[in-house]
């Protein structure tokens, strides 16, 4: 039990586009909230810490090793994670709103184009994970942590929540688009 009895539930709805706007899939899940999701949430909504849920990211090794199209679910460990299994591209919140007094939505849309190609660990280019993130720190635009010459990250960031999915095709030659609307239900 999480203090205060207060606990959390969430959505993800991924929608991937083509260069034209044409609308190639749509994945509607569940998420997972880790531990230190639970707690950074309990803190920030009693006050006790000002970090705020306001990046997202995406990653490629959300899969079960040699098999694209099978995502990993989760086991034992799932609550003590604090990332992606491979992050590509970590990016602001474009919209926020509150549907009700205790559901939160975020909105953040991502470009394959804007992907270096030497931060995949998968060929050819594939994304299959997804994470919120919470951060007392401030919004600094998007970085990229496994390419060449990687990005750096403000140490305050934690994952909030995750979802791992089937291989979606993401090469940045594509211009393709994700738009990721991910709802969190406080219980």
């Amino acid at each position: 039990m999480f203090r205060d009895g207060l606990s959390f539930r969430g959505e993800i709805k991924l929608e991937f586009f083509d260069k034209n706007g044409k609308l190639l899939t749509v994945i509607e899940d569940k998420n997972f909230v880790v531990d230190l999701g639970h707690e950074l949430a309990i803190d920030i909504l009693t006050g006790t810490v000002s970090s705020k849920i306001f990046r997202m990211a995406v990653g490629d090794s959300g899969v079960l090793t040699g098999q694209p199209f099978v995502p990993k679910v989760p086991d034992a460990t799932w609550p003590a994670l604090t990332g992606l299994f491979h992050e590509l591209i970590r990016r602001n919140i474009d919209t926020t709103s509150q549907p009700t007094t205790k559901t939160m939505r975020f909105l953040a849309t991502f470009q394959s184009a804007d992907i270096d190609l030497t931060s995949y660990s998968s060929s050819p280019p594939f994304i299959n994970e997804a994470c919120l993130v919470v951060s007392s720190g401030s919004e600094t635009g998007q970085q990229q942590i496994n390419k060449t010459a990687p990005d750096s990250l403000d140490p305050s960031e934690n994952m909030f929540s995750i979802r791992t999915f089937k291989s979606q095709p993401f090469d940045p030659a594509d211009t393709l688009t994700l738009n990721i609307t991910w709802t969190i239900f406080v219980q």
